[in-house]
């Protein structure tokens, strides 16, 4: 594998996620996560930087499957994403945090399967995995 010639993937879970690496088996596994508004591509020139300084450490740069609250475009009209948009009305009787608090548990669900399935593929353990981002992403990271 090519740090110059990256996986694009999509998942059965439809998350769309770029990987950077340079051996096929790893040593570890640092997933970045971008903030709102960005996409899977925001965090590349960091993922680069680091891959160039870890060549055995793979670097998983995830996008998050809903457009933003906005529905805005990037500047260069790719996507939008936002971790934390609402997938359903709040039900009744429901508080403003318990609805908050399930549509983070739903999305940590979602991209723990990601990256679940990644860490089977590279052979490598939870306790080599890292989580990272900016921003909404880095909040994002820290629930999961």
């Amino acid at each position: 594998l090519s740090a110059h010639r990256p996986l694009i993937l999509e998942s059965a879970m439809s998350l769309k996620h770029v990987l950077l690496c340079r051996q096929r088996r790893p040593t570890a596994l640092v997933a970045l996560f971008h903030g709102l508004g960005d996409n899977c591509t925001t965090l590349r020139p960091v993922a680069e930087r680091w891959l160039a300084a870890l060549p055995s450490v793979a670097f998983l740069l995830l996008e998050a499957p809903d457009r933003d609250y906005f529905a805005r475009e990037l500047l260069s009209g790719a996507w939008s994403g936002d971790w934390y948009r609402e997938q359903r009305p709040r039900a009744a009787g429901e508080t403003a945090e318990q609805h908050y608090t399930a549509t983070i548990s739903d999305r940590c669900d979602h991209v723990s399967g990601v990256l679940d399935d990644h860490l089977v593929s590279l052979g490598v353990g939870n306790e080599r995995l890292v989580l990272a981002g900016f921003s909404q992403g880095s909040a994002l990271a820290a629930y999961i």
